[in-house]
């Protein structure tokens, strides 16, 4: 796996512990404004975060195209390494909608993200994370496959 892929994977995962720091746009590394204009120039630039984990400084950039969430990872040197995108139920692949139709029946969704991983200029999608109220009225944070295996499932209360 490519060391960025690591990265990604163990932020993905939660496996390293993270600062985080909401930061001003004007502190912001052109590099990294640039980089998150060129590869979405209509959206609206929201909010900046200066990560640091076991060392390592990624900036995560918040954005907002046409009401829906973006958030993208970057090196200081401007290199998109992870692009979190809002999705809708619609663009989730029949696989999914399947795995989610027959595991959580009548289950409300709330959240849907598209998770790439980008290498060398090149995005993959990893993953979707999908948040959703069950029948039974739990809330649950799932990590689904493209190909629609449920890779987690957390419950995030208690009702």
């Amino acid at each position: 796996m490519h060391p960025s892929a690591a990265a990604v994977m163990m932020i993905l995962l939660g496996t390293v512990s993270a600062d985080e720091v909401v930061v001003p746009l004007k502190q912001v590394p052109a590099p990294v404004l640039n980089a998150v204009k060129k590869r979405f120039p209509k959206a609206q630039i929201k909010q900046a975060t200066r990560v640091v984990e076991a060392g390592v400084t990624t900036y995560e950039i918040e954005l907002d195209r046409n009401g829906m969430y973006i958030e993208v990872a970057l090196t200081p040197a401007g290199v998109i390494t992870e692009i979190r995108r809002e999705i809708t139920e619609k663009d989730l692949p029949r696989a999914v909608t399947k795995t989610l139709a027959t595991k959580y029946p009548k289950a409300e969704i709330d959240d849907i993200c598209a998770i790439y991983v980008v290498e060398k200029g090149v995005e993959r999608l990893l993953q979707y994370e999908v948040d959703l109220v069950t029948a039974d009225n739990r809330e649950l944070e799932l990590v689904v496959s493209p190909a629609g295996e449920v890779l987690e499932e957390t419950q995030t209360n208690k009702k």
